[in-house]
């Protein structure tokens, strides 16, 4: 999926209701500059807590964090919002992965080093060379056999506290569930992208598909199997190796009843905390150029709180913010946030079905 243009929308956005928003009686307290100036302030940190907590819950999807690690990133990234690379909720729809721990450690100055255990950090390393994999068969192989390795042993040391036995026999099983996860990879993109092309092309002859759709959905195809340098994309089969049926029967085989009841709180405990992050920023991210007031964001974080989306997938954050987009009530906002909603949510569903 390509990238969304939300800083230039968000920048847009903004310039379109700074002219409007003193005039509005009716969008902050009282219409005053003193009340601009107050909900402005009150706006953006609620933005930074959005984005304080999304991107602890996506760095420990990547690199599983205990639930104190993720608190004290946390808190940690709250402590950087007076640096002015602190980024706008709008702006991690832009940024990947490696972006997102570059930022932490050399923009925001944030020591992973200090909050990451050894296993962790080999997980870090592994996050950038999968990232970046790239080669013939073998050295990409290589690399993503690392990345796994380390991922899967990262998620057993998370175990060890709840059952040493069942962590000791959960490694013995990594070297198969690493082994499927690489003949899983699709290894020849040149071939997948001549044997769509071809079966798009009889598509084409019985008259089933326009060559306007077919050639939509080779560009799509494209931009799936390599990036715009190129490069071969690898993507984790099942969205996250410590998902694989194989890892995840296990654990359920050597945990006692009473240990993977802890298990399954813990990883609930996990998503339910991802899912709250995505909601946050999509509610800031729809509600700070909107400049909602207190009424007008409750009324949206409770039509955010019903939603759920897939975490394994790469657009989780934009399909959160897609649904709040279609699900938001028009009426509950004044004549020009109307206006800006509707310009907001043209742009992203432009974006969004690319």
């Amino acid at each position: 999926m390509a990238r969304f243009s939300f800083v230039l929308l968000f920048s847009a956005c903004i310039s379109m209701l700074v002219g409007v928003a003193f005039a509005q009686d009716d969008a902050l307290n009282g219409g005053t500059r003193r009340g601009q100036m107050t909900d402005t302030t009150k706006l953006q940190h609620q933005d930074q807590r959005a984005v304080a907590r999304y991107i602890a819950a996506w760095i420990g999807q990547e690199l599983i964090l205990t639930g104190d690690q993720r608190k004290n990133l946390e808190q940690s990234l709250l402590d950087a919002t007076a640096n002015e690379s602190f980024p706008v909720s709008m702006r991690l729809f832009e940024i990947d992965i490696l972006e997102a721990l570059h930022l932490i450690d050399n923009k925001l100055e944030i020591s992973l080093e200090d909050l990451l255990t050894q296993t962790q950090l080999h997980l870090l390393q592994g996050v950038a060379f999968k990232k970046m994999a790239s080669g013939n068969k073998v050295e990409v192989e290589f690399q993503l056999r690392s990345f796994a390795i380390a991922k899967l042993r990262a998620h057993a040391d998370l175990l060890d506290p709840l059952n040493k036995e069942a962590s000791r026999q959960l490694s013995v099983v990594i070297d198969d569930v690493v082994q499927q996860y690489i003949d899983a990879q699709d290894t020849d993109p040149e071939a997948t992208y001549r044997e769509t092309a071809a079966k798009l092309s009889q598509a084409v002859e019985t008259g089933e598909m326009t060559q306007k759709q077919v050639d939509e959905k080779l560009d799509a195809l494209m931009k799936e199997l390599w990036d715009e340098n190129g490069t071969i994309r690898w993507n984790e089969p099942w969205g996250d190796i410590t998902r694989h049926p194989l890892f995840q029967k296990t654990i359920k085989d050597v945990f006692s009843e009473e240990a993977f009841a802890q298990y399954t709180a813990h990883q609930a405990e996990s998503d339910n905390w991802h899912q709250q992050a995505l909601r946050d920023v999509a509610v800031a991210s729809l509600g700070t150029p909107l400049v909602l007031n207190d009424t007008q964001r409750k009324q949206l974080e409770t039509t955010a709180s019903e939603l759920t989306v897939d975490l394994l997938k790469t657009d989780a954050l934009p399909s959160m913010f897609y649904q709040l987009l279609q699900r938001t009530d028009h009426e509950m906002l004044s004549p020009w946030q109307q206006e800006v909603f509707t310009s907001m949510k043209a742009g992203f569903e432009r974006q969004f079905r690319k």
